[in-house]
C-alpha cells in the first residue's frame, strides 16, 4: 500500500499538514469513480497521461522510476508527449525519495522556468520508494491543493499494480530463461537438447510449433522441432524452415509474417504451406557471432505482444550459443573419429562383413529417379480482366466453384455507363431533330454538320454499350475458378486489365515441377515419371515430360528448373493447385553414385571455385 510521510513545503504560506488518509478507508464505489482497472499492455506513460487528465490545471508532469543501484531513471516519462523535462524536477524528485515525503516547492525557488507550484510526490511500497510523481500545478487553495493530493493517492494505486507487474514479469522472465537453458543442456545430442528447448519455449511462451536450426558454414540446419523427436531433415517442412532461418540470418534482424510491409518470401511461403498463419523468426546473435536461428509459429494470428519479443530476443542468443558447442563437438572430425574407432574395437568381424555387404550395395544397380516439387495447373488458364475502371458491383462465384461457358462471374458498376448512355441518345436526338431541320430548309451546310455529328453520337453510343456489356463478366469456358474472390470486395474499386478471376478447363491439366539445377541435366523430353500429391497419397498417377524450361529461376533459397509434363490419366479428383512430389525416371545407376552424385556435383563444383 502506497504511504506518505509528513509533507515538506517550500515557500508555501500555509503550514497545515495535508495528510491523507488511506485510500482503502473511502468506499470502494468511491474509488471506482476515480480509479480505472489496470488494464493488460497499460504502460507507465499512459498512468501518467491519465493522472494528469484527472487534475485540472496541471501544466507538466514527469515520473521518475527507482532503478535500485542507479536512484531515479535519468529521464523521466514526461507528459505531455514530446515536453522537455527540467533539471530542477529531478532535483526535487531525490529530495522526495530521500525524505520519503511529499515535497512542494514553487517553480522559482526551485530555479525552473516553468511558472507555478510543483509537487513531488514518492510510491512507497513495503518501506521502498518505487517511483515519484513530479507535477507542475497552477497555484491554488490549501483545500484545492488537498484535494489534489488525494486524487494523485488514488492514482498510485493503478501505478503500484504496474510496476508490481513489471517486477513480477521481470521475475517471471529470468525463471524461464533459466528453466529453458537448463533443458538446452541436459540432452544426449545436440537434437535431444534442441528439441526439449523447443517444446519449453513452445509452453512457456504459447507457440503451437517451435523449431531451431544452427549454422553450419553458409547454410542452417534444423537441430530441433517441438513435439517432433524423429523428424525428417529432408521433408518439404525441414526445407522451408531452413529458407525461413537463412533469409532472417541474411537479413540480420527478426521477421514476423504477417507483416504491416511487404512479406518475406519465405515465411509467406512457410505459413502458406504449412498451416500456421503467424510466423516469427528470431536470429540467435547478431552478425558473425549469430549460431542460428529461432522460429516461432502459431496457428492463429494473434501477433505477440512486445515485453514477449523482447524477452525471446534475449533468450534466443543465449540458447544459441549454448547449442552452438555441442553441435560443433558432434560435427567436428574428432568426435566422428573418435566413435568410428570405438565401433572397429567392439566389433571388428561384424564391421568387416557389414563393410563388404556396403560396398556390394554400393555397387548394385537400382532406378536413379530425379525428384522435384510438383503442383497441378490447367493446360490452359484464362485471365478474366476489368475491362474498365469501376466498381465491383456483384461477385456470384469464388475460387474452387465450377462454372459453365457464358455464366455470370461478376458484374461491376454500370450506373456511369448508362447515364453516358442516356447523354449520348440525348445528343443524338438533338442531332437527327437539327438534320430534319435543315433538309427542309435546304441547308446542306447545315445538314452536313448535323449528319456528321449523329454519326459521331451513333459511334459514341455503340462504345457504351459494348462497355456496357463488357461489365457483366462470364466464363469463357467450361472449368473451375482457380483463383478469384470478390465476394468480400463488393464496391472496391478496380483498373482496367486488373486480373479479377482465373479459369482452367476440368479436364485437361499438366504437371509442373520443380527439379533442381543439378538434375536437370540427367532429365529430358519424353521421360516417363510418377507423382503422388498430397490430396490423394495412395493414388500413382504416370505423367510424361512434355517441355523443361530453358530459364533456371530462384526462390525460396534454392535454384531450380520447371518442367512441364502430362498426365496420362486425367482422375475426377484432380483440380488445380493440388500438390505434391513427382520422380522420373532416369535410368539405372550405381547405389552410391545415386547417393552421393548432389554431393559430388556440388563439391566439383567448389573445387573448381577455389581455382584447384
Amino acid at each position: 500500500m502506497a504511504s506518505v510521510a509528513p509533507i515538506s513545503q517550500t515557500g508555501r504560506k500555509t503550514t497545515e499538514s495535508p495528510r491523507l488518509a488511506n485510500p482503502q478507508s473511502r468506499s470502494s464505489e468511491v474509488t471506482a469513480r476515480v480509479l480505472p482497472t489496470p488494464a493488460p499492455g497499460g504502460t507507465l506513460k499512459a498512468w501518467l497521461a491519465w493522472q494528469c487528465r484527472m487534475i485540472s490545471g496541471i501544466e507538466h508532469g514527469e515520473l521518475f522510476v527507482n532503478q535500485s543501484r542507479e536512484g531515479l531513471s535519468a529521464n523521466g516519462i514526461a507528459w505531455p508527449e514530446g515536453a522537455i523535462s527540467d533539471p530542477a524536477f529531478r532535483e526535487l524528485a531525490n529530495r522526495a525519495m530521500s525524505e520519503s515525503a511529499l515535497v512542494a516547492a514553487t517553480a522559482k525557488e526551485l530555479g525552473s522556468r516553468a511558472a507555478g507550484e510543483v509537487l513531488g510526490y514518492p510510491v512507497i511500497n513495503d518501506g521502498k520508494v518505487q517511483a515519484v510523481v513530479v507535477l507542475v500545478l497552477k497555484p491554488r487553495s490549501a483545500v484545492q491543493f488537498r484535494a489534489v493530493i488525494q486524487l494523485l493517492q488514488w492514482g498510485v494505486l493503478w501505478l503500484q499494480s504496474l510496476l508490481t507487474h513489471q517486477t513480477q514479469q521481470e521475475s517471471g522472465s529470468g525463471l524461464r530463461t533459466i528453466h529453458i537453458l537448463r533443458a538446452a543442456q541436459q540432452g544426449d545430442d545436440v537434437v535431444a537438447s534442441a528439441t526439449a528447448a523447443c517444446d519449453l519455449i513452445a509452453k512457456c511462451y504459447g507457440f503451437s510449433r517451435v523449431t531451431i536450426g544452427m549454422r553450419d558454414g553458409l547454410d542452417v540446419r534444423v537441430v530441433g522441432i517441438s513435439g517432433d523427436t524423429l523428424f525428417d531433415p529432408q521433408s518439404l517442412l525441414a526445407r522451408d524452415l531452413e529458407a525461413a532461418m537463412s533469409e532472417t540470418i541474411d537479413h540480420g534482424a527478426p521477421l514476423l509474417y504477417p507483416a504491416s510491409k511487404t512479406p518475406s518470401v519465405s515465411l509467406q511461403n512457410l505459413s502458406r504451406q504449412h498451416g500456421m498463419p503467424l510466423v516469427c523468426v528470431l536470429p540467435m546473435g547478431e552478425g558473425e557471432k549469430c549460431t542460428g536461428a529461432l522460429v516461432l509459429e502459431r496457428s492463429k494470428v494473434k501477433a505477440p505482444s512486445i515485453t514477449l519479443l523482447r524477452e525471446l530476443k534475449t533468450v534466443a542468443p543465449m540458447v544459441g550459443r549454448t547449442l552452438h558447442f555441442q553441435y560443433a563437438y558432434e560435427r567436428s572430425y574428432s568426435r566422428r573419429l573418435h566413435k568410428h574407432f570405438a565401433a572397429v574395437r567392439q566389433n571388428r568381424k561384424m564391421l568387416t562383413v557389414a563393410a563388404a555387404l556396403a560396398g556390394a550395395l554400393a555397387l548394385l544397380p537400382v532406378p536413379y529417379r530425379i525428384t522435384g516439387d510438383a503442383m497441378v495447373e490447367g493446360e490452359v488458364q484464362r485471365a478474366v480482366v476489368a475491362p474498365a475502371d469501376g466498381f465491383i458491383a456483384q461477385a456470384g462465384v469464388r475460387a474452387g466453384d465450377e462454372v459453365s461457358a457464358g455464366d455470370v462471374l461478376a458484374e461491376m458498376e454500370r450506373g456511369d455507363l448508362s447515364t453516358e448512355q442516356q447523354k449520348w441518345q440525348s445528343e443524338r436526338d438533338r442531332y437527327a431533330k437539327e438534320y430534319g431541320e435543315a433538309l427542309a430548309g435546304h441547308d446542306r451546310v447545315k445538314a452536313g454538320i448535323a449528319q456528321a455529328r449523329m454519326t459521331q453520337a451513333d459511334a459514341e453510343l455503340k462504345l457504351v454499350s459494348d462497355q456496357l456489356e463488357r461489365a457483366v463478366l462470364r466464363a469463357p469456358f467450361d472449368g473451375v475458378i482457380v483463383r478469384g474472390d470478390l465476394s468480400r470486395s463488393l464496391g472496391a474499386a478496380v483498373e482496367r486489365g486488373d486480373v479479377l478471376f482465373e479459369v482452367a478447363p476440368l479436364t485437361d491439366y499438366r504437371l509442373t515441377t520443380e527439379v533442381d539445377e543439378h538434375d536437370i541435366l540427367d532429365l529430358e523430353v519424353g521421360q516417363h515419371g510418377v507423382v503422388r500429391l498430397a490430396g490423394m497419397p495412395g493414388k500413382r498417377h504416370d505423367v510424361i515430360v512434355e517441355r523443361i524450361s530453358p530459364i533456371a529461376v530462384s526462390e525460396r533459397g534454392k535454384t531450380f528448373f520447371r518442367v512441364e509434363s502430362r498426365l496420362e490419366s486425367a482422375d475426377v479428383g484432380i483440380r488445380p493447385g493440388m500438390q505434391g512430389v513427382a520422380k522420373f525416371e532416369a535410368g539405372k545407376q550405381p547405389l552410391l553414385w545415386t547417393w552421393t552424385r548432389s554431393t559430388w556435383s556440388r563439391v566439383r563444383l567448389w573445387i573448381w571455385s577455389l581455382g584447384i
